[in-house]
């Protein structure tokens, strides 16, 4: 194993410490159901490619990034069992059921009844469905002296995950395409406006990648993109124009007709939003005629 400074030992199990106490940080506030994917998500995130770059596995240094991580994850559940041990409104129950003891007539929670407010995994009552989506553009990250694949991975790591983000912002913009593909390329930074006739100009213009298809589409999304279908009024022979979200196949999925994306959408129509606007093939949003019509384009977060 090759040999390295103390100093870069030391910094390397700092970075290690900072990723830990976030892990458990994003783990402890989270709002979604633990899924087995949550696995491979917390490993790519934590050991992948990106990590592997900054950290040489040959070299001491990932060593010390492993112990670093140890002790920000531990040490932020420790932290937090010796406040709720010095507090008198909390006890063991916390980590069971978030038990707590109900606020004194002069004291309040603040933003417990506004939108967004106490984000927290053992809410209280009336705030458990809410959800926060943090975004953390790629373009805010420098990290000197790295290469530019380097940097790549780690923006990449960072990205927002637009499957979710779809699951997220779909209920309160189910009824409307324009509004959930606005609101979708909100949560990811990204901005636009008006109906489908004006976004689907907006996705033709610099900054987006136009995309031949649906395969590339879906290879597109895979790879982290923010990627956009949709028909105009004029080609669907309609007064209104159509738009979607493009996402990544989901496990044991497969494209329709080898050609045909998943993605979501909203609409007026309850049979097509209903029926298939959570994640489905892009053909049950369109007619057989339109949805060869469908002009695609992809941004990188």
């Amino acid at each position: 194993m090759d040999k390295v400074g103390s100093l870069a030992l030391l910094g390397a199990g700092g970075f290690g410490a900072i990723i830990g106490w976030f892990v458990y940080y994003v783990n402890r506030y989270r709002k979604s159901e633990i899924q087995l994917g949550d696995i491979v998500t917390l490993i790519g995130a934590i050991g992948g490619a990106a990590v592997i770059s900054l950290f040489d596995p040959k070299t001491e240094l990932f060593g010390a990034y492993g112990i670093g991580l140890f002790i920000g994850f531990f040490g932020y559940f420790l932290l937090l069992n010796a406040l709720v041990a010095r507090s008198p409104n909390f006890n063991v129950d916390f980590f069971l059921d978030g038990r707590r003891k109900k606020l004194a007539d002069d004291e309040y929670l603040p933003g417990a009844n506004e939108p967004g407010g106490n984000q927290h995994p053992m809410a209280l009552p009336g705030t458990a469905d809410r959800q926060t989506v943090v975004v953390i553009p790629p373009n805010a990250i420098q990290l000197s002296g790295l290469r530019t694949p380097e940097l790549e991975g780690v923006a990449d790591m960072l990205a927002p995950n637009v499957t979710n983000i779809c699951k997220q912002v779909w209920a309160a913009n189910k009824s409307d395409c324009n509004a959930f593909v606005r609101a979708v390329a909100s949560q990811c930074g990204v901005t636009l406006t008006g109906d489908a006739n004006n976004i689907i100009l907006q996705i033709q213009k610099g900054g987006w990648e136009k995309l031949d298809g649906g395969v590339a589409a879906s290879n597109a999304a895979a790879a982290g993109k923010l990627v956009i279908g949709g028909v105009s009024s004029k080609d669907l022979g309609d007064g209104h124009g159509h738009v979607v979200i493009v996402v990544p196949v989901p496990p044991n999925g497969k494209l329709a007709y080898d050609k045909y994306p998943y993605a979501y959408w909203g609409s007026l129509n309850e049979a097509i939003r209903d029926n298939g606007g959570k994640g489905v093939t892009l053909n049950y949003s369109f007619d057989s005629v339109a949805r060869d019509k469908v002009i695609y384009a992809a941004y990188k977060l």
